[in-house]
């Protein structure tokens, strides 16, 4: 009987004090009648060690008490799946915060220490993000609070369409983006000189300065748009003709900018000018080629996702007819 009350205390510290005492004699009543049908079994009185078998058989306290808890663990079934989902994005955004700052690192030409130092630093955000959104979904919880996250409408839900971006694809764009927009505003150097024996340097002509603001406004644009597109891929309409206008305002600006000639300015210290000029001549050619073939594929691009949207729609409309 020591090990049973033992064993009935042990269980009742961990349920609430108003619901103890009327779960240990529940339980007591339940050993008792074990102990008594084990002893009418083996026609003798049970001794420590077969007492000790009978509540190992029963179960841990801490699992025997868990099943008289309205809460079992710290985040219940129906806010998991929310809590994973948010979970996972916070860990797409590290991945995305990572790789820029990698990029501009890189870019800048920073040394070994300083890019192991921005990994570990990022691990550390993870843990803390991690732990976080846990106590904050386990708050929502306990505080009965959670019911927002079921409020959802089936028009959020992002259509059936197999040619929807991966959200990998509009995250690496997004990357993409941000550091062009640092190199664009000179915040990171992309070294432009040639190595000895050359020592060409390349750098933008003047028409690309003409065009400063025009251009950044379209990298911006390009953010804004990928990030809709992560929030709301429900939005299909919305996210077509953003996508759609971003890309026709990029051809209306290299339209623009292909009509200058010159594209790229080369110089050297120790080559002919002669030859220098060949080169400039042939640098210029392929930027010519280079913006006309991003020209061309934008709008291919916009007639790809203006053709998706077109039989995304009559695709709704036969739905809707039958």
């Amino acid at each position: 009987m020591d090990l049973i009350e033992r064993y009935l205390a042990a269980i009742g510290r961990q349920l609430p004090v108003k619901q103890a005492a009327d779960i240990e004699g529940e339980l007591r009543e339940a050993l008792l009648s074990r102990q008594e049908d084990r002893e009418a079994a083996l026609g003798r009185p049970l001794n420590r060690a077969d007492i000790e078998a009978l509540l190992l058989e029963f179960g841990h306290p801490l699992v025997v008490a868990a099943r008289y808890r309205s809460t079992q663990q710290l985040i219940g079934p129906e806010v998991y799946p929310f809590w994973l989902k948010t979970v996972q994005w916070g860990g797409i955004i590290l991945v995305i915060v990572y790789v820029t700052l990698l990029a501009i690192a890189v870019l800048m030409g920073r040394s070994n220490a300083d890019i192991r130092d921005i990994g570990s630093q990022i691990v550390s955000i993870g843990f803390a993000v991690f732990g976080a959104i846990t106590l904050a979904f386990a708050a929502f919880e306990r505080a009965g609070k959670a019911g927002f996250l079921r409020d959802w409408k089936p028009s959020r839900l992002p259509p059936p369409d197999r040619g929807n971006r991966p959200r990998f694809a509009i995250g690496s764009e997004i990357v993409v983006n941000v550091v062009f927009i640092l190199w664009w505003q000179g915040l990171i150097h992309v070294q432009s000189l040639f190595p000895y024996p050359v020592q060409l340097s390349v750098n933008l002509a003047p028409v690309w300065a003409a065009w400063h603001i025009p251009i950044l406004a379209y990298a911006v644009l390009g953010i804004a748009a990928d990030l809709v597109a992560l929030a709301r891929p429900g939005w299909g309409a919305t996210n077509t003709g953003l996508r759609a206008g971003r890309y026709l305002y990029g051809v209306a600006i290299l339209a623009f900018v292909f009509q200058a000639g010159h594209w790229v300015e080369v110089n050297s210290p120790i080559i002919a000018p002669q030859i220098l000029k060949t080169i400039q001549t042939n640098f210029d050619h392929g930027m010519r080629v280079g913006v006309g073939v991003a020209i061309l594929g934008m709008l291919v691009q916009v007639w790809l996702d203006l053709l998706r949207a077109y039989r995304r729609r009559g695709g709704q409309g036969l739905s809707a007819q039958a």
